[in-house]
């Protein structure tokens, strides 16, 4: 049953010695406080006398509260008024009314859980949704001050205020993120890159997207997207799209960021890709062998020029330009390299699914 009373503000202080009320408004905006001809406090109904908005505060004159002495009780307290007597735009809803309702995902229909809190921030309102069907998370959080960001299997990209551990924006990324978020400061801005697989999604029309996300607020700076599928062997099944940390280019890439990608456009292997960072043009694309999940990682000469390092699931490990994508070396190596590989100056380390650790030496 819907609420017969509506929480639409807070008491925060008195305002000068004539009884005034300086006032959080809860609605839409504090013109919608101010049509208020009756509130109530304490289940106490007051008639306004007055109301008028002073910053982002309303200042409320109510009947029988003429003094200081009057005012000072009331601190503190919230203010409620009648369902009937709040205005709503058609379409909208009260916040109320959507705590309890049952939560689906956009695109697949799956039930998420229930509405259990609604934060309301600048940028945008985040919906809590606790339930037994919520997202699991496998990448790692990438962490600016104080804020963590990740993406979970539903698609979603969270931004947590790591001090509260509340989240502060959210940003819908179509499907499953395995992929690591990475992180990048440009002046005193921190952006983020992330990108999803084809797990969820149904039908003809599936697709892989990579984004490049304001850290501060979520908004988007660019997006590219491709036709990826999810391929079947036997009983088996293999998802498309990317699974890899990209990897922030620097020295000559500087403006370029890489990835590898799973069955784009109808193919069945993977290629490597490399972007502009800046506008999220797509420089170039270079077919792998069979699927990439390990992560590229790179190397820098004497020149401050980027090498990079990737292997894929047949074994191949291949040492690429990073400027032009020009193969410069592609040899199996071992039976499937999965991990991503660690490195220390002209080193690199990884394992292998045959159960070996491999030590390499790039010149």
């Amino acid at each position: 049953m819907k609420e017969s009373f509506l929480e639409v503000g807070k008491i925060l202080n008195t305002h000068g010695v004539r009884g005034e009320l300086k006032t959080e408004s809860w609605c839409n905006s504090p013109e919608d406080l101010c049509e208020l001809q009756t509130v109530y406090v304490g289940g106490k109904a007051y008639p306004v006398r007055n109301s008028r908005i002073h910053g982002p505060f309303v200042l409320l004159t109510l009947e029988g509260v003429r003094s200081i002495d009057d005012a000072l009780p009331l601190k503190g307290k919230i203010i409620t008024a009648r369902r009937e007597d709040v205005s709503l735009d058609e379409g909208s809803h009260f916040i109320v009314d959507l705590i309890g309702l049952e939560a689906r995902h956009a695109e697949t229909g799956a039930i998420l859980g229930k509405v259990t809190e609604i934060l309301e921030y600048p940028a945008q309102d985040l919906y809590v949704v606790k339930g037994d069907n919520g997202a699991g998370m496998e990448s790692s959080m990438a962490v600016y001050k104080n804020y963590g960001f990740i993406g979970d299997n539903h698609g979603d990209i969270l931004c947590i205020n790591l001090n509260t551990m509340k989240p502060v924006w959210h940003y819908d990324n179509h499907d499953d993120i395995d992929g690591s978020i990475v992180l990048e400061v440009e002046n005193g801005v921190p952006y983020i890159y992330s990108g999803c697989e084809v797990d969820l999604q149904g039908g003809p029309d599936t697709r892989t997207h990579f984004v490049k996300l304001n850290g501060m607020n979520g908004s988007l700076i660019w997006e590219w997207s491709a036709p990826s599928r999810r391929s079947y062997q036997g009983d088996k099944h293999f998802d498309g799209g990317l699974y890899c940390t990209p990897l922030l280019g620097d020295g000559n890439c500087k403006n370029m960021i890489f990835a590898s990608f799973n069955q784009l456009d109808g193919k069945g292997s993977s290629e490597f890709l490399a972007f502009d960072k800046r506008n999220g043009q797509l420089l170039y694309r270079k077919p792998l062998n069979f699927y990439a999940w390990s992560s590229p990682v790179g190397f820098y000469n004497e020149k401050n020029e980027l090498y990079i390092v990737i292997g894929n699931s047949s074994g191949h490990l291949y040492l690429i330009r990073g400027k032009d994508g020009e193969i410069l070396f592609d040899q199996v190596m071992s039976s499937n390299f999965e991990s991503s590989p660690i490195v220390k100056d002209n080193i690199l380390v990884v394992g292998s699914r045959d159960g070996g650790i491999y030590r390499f030496h790039v010149e």
